[in-house]
């Protein structure tokens, strides 16, 4: 009895691997019909709602216009003036003004244009410059020459085209983020910053004093400078200083016009204010 209970087992057993693997070979034969076959097109409904023009142009990949400053040929000498308002009074092409902190300060450049840019000049500020040997250093004090300031100019792209702006109306012109480890100790709220600007008219491009104009002294002066101070004492004068490169061994051209200051200069050309 053990015996034929055993032969039954094996049987069944048996039986029921051959039935998996007729399956399987069933299954692979319909799989390898289906890949061979191509595969059918969907259908086409009946009825298909009419696009419209708008959402047919929305699918159209966006065009990007050229900018026109990017072809015109550009004069190399600075012959455009920018003009400064405080409070809106009367209007000056002095290079530099110096307002106190919350006066209202306009800019505008006069005339026709086919388009205009607005640019914020930043001195690097965290680098510390010398024009004279560390005191730690061999030889201190001794004059080796102008170190060259480093600068950067970023569109105020939200002023485009306009001919005239108030940069520091709502929130003071921030640096952007690219600059962020170079100009570490920049300041909104106060102190100094420059201006330029780019005017479009008959295919030139024509341009106020700028980055372009800086020498191994630094910035030039005829570049537009709006001075901002906290007030009118004479720790608000050391204010307008903020965002003025250090200079160890700055000359007095440099400190009197905002380029570059050392420690003893700035206190000397504040009290001078």
């Amino acid at each position: 009895m053990k015996k034929s209970a055993h032969v039954k087992i094996v049987l069944v057993i048996t039986l029921l691997a051959l039935a998996c693997t007729a399956v399987f070979l069933a299954e692979r034969q319909q799989k390898d019909r289906w890949a061979d076959k191509p595969p059918s097109a969907p259908r086409e409904k009946k009825e298909q709602k009419a696009e419209s023009k708008e959402e047919a142009a929305a699918k159209q990949p966006a065009v990007m216009e050229p900018d026109p400053f990017s072809a015109a040929e550009e004069n190399r000498a600075a012959s455009v003036v920018i003009e400064s308002s405080i409070d809106n009074l009367a209007w000056t092409t002095a290079p530099a003004v110096t307002p106190l902190k919350g006066r209202k300060i306009s800019l505008r450049v006069s005339g026709p244009a086919d388009g205009i840019r607005w640019y914020q000049i930043y001195p690097e500020t965290a680098k510390i410059y010398s024009n004279a040997n560390l005191p730690w250093e061999q030889n201190p004090y001794q004059w080796k020459g102008f170190d060259r300031i480093q600068y950067h100019r970023t569109e105020l792209t939200q002023f485009r085209n306009q001919s005239l702006i108030q940069p520091f109306e709502g929130n003071n012109p921030i640096p952007p983020k690219q600059l962020a480890d170079k100009l570490k100790y920049h300041n909104t709220a106060a102190g100094t910053f420059f201006f330029q600007v780019r005017i479009l008219k008959n295919g030139r491009i024509y341009r106020s004093a700028g980055i372009e104009d800086s020498d191994n002294r630094g910035l030039s002066p005829k570049v537009l400078r709006v001075c901002v101070r906290e007030s009118d004492t004479y720790m608000g004068y050391l204010t307008s200083f903020f965002n003025v490169p250090g200079v160890f061994g700055s000359v007095t051209y440099q400190s009197v016009n905002y380029i570059g200051v050392d420690c003893a200069d700035v206190l000397m050309a504040a009290y001078g204010k």
